[in-house]
C-alpha cells in the first residue's frame, strides 16, 4: 500500500471525528452507559461525575486537533496558532489528569487514567534542547516550560562555547523570546551577537516554529 502524508492525515481526521461523536454520544448516554457497564452500581455516579467534568477538556483538546490537522493540511505547519494549539491541549490533558487523580481516591483504577493524562499533558509541554553538528540534530535534554529553554540554552553555551569568540542569534516566530536570549547573552557573554537572523526550512522541520537559539565556536 502506498501510504502518503495526505492519506495519514485524512486517516487522523476521520478519528478525530470518530472520537468526537464518541464523546457525544457517551455525554448523552453516560447514566445509562455507566449503570450498566459496572459491576457496583453504588460507583456509577463517580464515572458520570468524572465523565461530565472531563468532557470540556476532552472536547478542547479534539477542537484543537481538528484545527492542527487543518492548518498542517494546507502546508501551514510551524505557525503561532499551532504553538497554541499545542499548549491548549497539553493544559487540557493535566487538567482531565487532576479529575482523574482525584477521583481515583473513590476507585483506584482511576489513577491508571490520571497517570496516562498527566503523561501526555507533561509530553505535550516538554521543551528539547537540540544541537545541530555536521549535519546531524541531536536531542541533549528536555526543560518544562518556556521559563527554563534560555538559562539552559546559555548554560549549555557557557560550558562550549570558546570565550571572545563571535555568536549568532537564530530565531524563528518568537521576537519575545529572541529579545530576551539576546539580552541574556549579552549580559553573559559581555559581548553583543555578531548576527541576529531568521532560520531555514531545514532547521524549523527540526525544531519548530517557537525556535531560538544560538551559534558558536565550540571550545
Amino acid at each position: 500500500m502506498n501510504w502518503t502524508m495526505d492519506k495519514s492525515l485524512k486517516l487522523s481526521r476521520v478519528c478525530v471525528a470518530v472520537f468526537s461523536v464518541l464523546l457525544a454520544a457517551l455525554c448523552i448516554s453516560g447514566p445509562w452507559f455507566w449503570k450498566a457497564v459496572l459491576h457496583r452500581e453504588n460507583i456509577a455516579w463517580l464515572y458520570l461525575a468524572v465523565t461530565y467534568s472531563t468532557a470540556v477538556p476532552a472536547a478542547l483538546v479534539l477542537l484543537c486537533l481538528h484545527r492542527l490537522l487543518k492548518n498542517i493540511s494546507q502546508e501551514d505547519v510551524f505557525c503561532e496558532e499551532n504553538v497554541r494549539h499545542l499548549r491548549t491541549m497539553s493544559w487540557c490533558c493535566i487538567a482531565a489528569g487532576l479529575v482523574y487523580f482525584a477521583a481515583g481516591w473513590f476507585d483506584w483504577y482511576l489513577f491508571v487514567f490520571a497517570a496516562a493524562a498527566a503523561f501526555v499533558g507533561e509530553a505535550l509541554g516538554l521543551k528539547p534542547i537540540m544541537t545541530f553538528e555536521n549535519g546531524a540534530s541531536k536531542v541533549v535534554t528536555k526543560v518544562r516550560g518556556e521559563k527554563n529553554v534560555i538559562p539552559t540554552i546559555l548554560e549549555l553555551a557557557q560550558k562550549e562555547r570558546e570565550p571572545g569568540t563571535p555568536y549568532l542569534i537564530i530565531r524563528a516566530a518568537r521576537p519575545d523570546q529572541a529579545e530576551l536570549l539576546t539580552e541574556s547573552c549579552r549580559q553573559a557573554f559581555g559581548q553583543e551577537p555578531a548576527m541576529d537572523c531568521f532560520i531555514g526550512g531545514v532547521i524549523a522541520i527540526n525544531a519548530g516554529p517557537n525556535l531560538v537559539g544560538l551559534i558558536y565556536r565550540k571550545k
